[in-house]
């Protein structure tokens, strides 16, 4: 075997144990952050469930500029009466907000909204990098991408 190839399968190899262990640690994040707060795990799975319903109501356009804020309330009424689960009833909340960009962006402007934002940060981080300013920048979307 040559050098070439023995270097290139030991970074493929590297490159796999990397993403292996950082799953690892995020599955592990995970878990632990649902065993400090479980209550606030389902509360947010109830906020994604009943966004999702919103979301097949009006996928396209979506609900208009603060369409989260003044939706949310009815669907949430609807999807627990329609719900065979009692347990959600204990989640529910007066919600402003679903604690997810890219859902509020979905329910508010649907999956045109989403397209185009998800476009617009493609493009900036393509953008070239002519002076520190710009690598704040894309270090602010990226971070915005990330905690989103």
């Amino acid at each position: 075997m040559s050098l070439y190839k023995y270097i290139s399968l030991s970074i493929v190899s590297l490159i796999f144990y990397l993403i292996l262990l950082l799953t690892i640690l995020f599955l592990a994040l995970c878990i632990g952050l649902y065993l400090i707060r479980p209550d606030s795990v389902w509360g947010r799975i109830l906020i994604w469930c009943v966004s999702i319903t919103m979301v097949l109501d009006k996928p396209l356009k979506g609900f208009g500029h603060y369409g989260f804020q003044k939706n949310y309330m009815l669907y949430q009424a609807d999807f627990l009466k329609n719900s065979s689960h009692s347990i959600w009833e204990q989640f529910a909340d007066n919600i402003a907000f679903p604690y997810n960009e890219y859902i509020h962006i979905l329910v508010d402007y649907g999956i045109v909204g989403l397209v185009l934002f998800i476009f617009i940060i493609v493009m900036a981080l393509k953008a070239e990098i002519v002076d520190n300013e710009s690598w704040l920048i894309k270090y602010a979307i990226i971070s915005f991408c990330s905690f989103s």
